[in-house]
């Protein structure tokens, strides 16, 4: 007959040995399903949220532009353009953008904030600055006809005087768009901006457009 000490120290040097391998392949094995499982969710909240940013920074530029034009009396105007260096032109797919009082078309490698130099820009800023993924594309109110540049008059509205300006600017994934969420920045006669989603169509969330 066994003693039970002995009963005991074998079940103590059996809780001892921790998890066999078989045991760790299998778990280990599981993790790796999940992972695989979670990548494509994770992969689709990233490039969500890079058009997002991008969304944002076009929305902050157009706002920077008309609270400057307000502060300045002056008129001021937000443009989208290819570069920001010297052979930069206006384009209303461009992701980089330009605030300034003269068109910076050709002059975007100015240094910002030397409001003494033309085209007197106070801000520009880079379409990759976290927003790569994203395209653009930016029309007049009858939102087919390209458009690349927005006007504000020190009242911080559109300026009525210059023709064929942004009203629209579509915000999408530069690749396989359908796969991932869109926005619209709008902007009124008034001078506001907003963004909004193009594919919410109930008429009470705040999140659905107006054009």
């Amino acid at each position: 007959m066994v003693p039970p000490r002995a009963f005991a120290g074998s079940r103590a040097r059996s809780a001892e040995r921790g998890a066999s391998l078989i045991e760790l392949i299998i778990v280990v094995s599981i993790l790796g399903i999940l992972l695989m499982a979670a990548i494509p969710n994770i992969s689709e909240r990233i490039r969500n949220a890079q058009i997002r940013t991008a969304a944002e920074s076009l929305q902050a530029g157009l706002l920077r532009a008309r609270n400057e034009a307000i502060t300045k009396n002056a008129s001021v105007r937000f443009s989208l353009v290819t570069t920001l260096g010297e052979d930069c032109a206006r384009s209303a797919t461009a992701t980089n953008y330009v605030v300034s009082f003269d068109d910076p078309a050709g002059q975007c490698d100015t240094d910002a904030g030397k409001l003494s130099e033309a085209p007197r820009i106070f801000v520009k800023a880079s379409g990759k600055d976290g927003s790569a993924a994203a395209a653009l594309q930016a029309t007049q109110a009858d939102t087919t006809t390209a458009a690349d540049q927005v006007v504000y008059t020190a009242l911080g509205r559109l300026d009525t005087t210059v023709t064929g300006q942004i009203r629209r600017i579509e915000v999408s994934a530069a690749t396989n768009p359908s796969a991932f969420r869109r926005y619209r920045i709008e902007i009124s006669p008034v001078g506001g901006v907003r963004i909004c989603e193009p594919t919410i169509t109930s008429t009470t969330d705040p999140r659905r457009c107006l054009t």
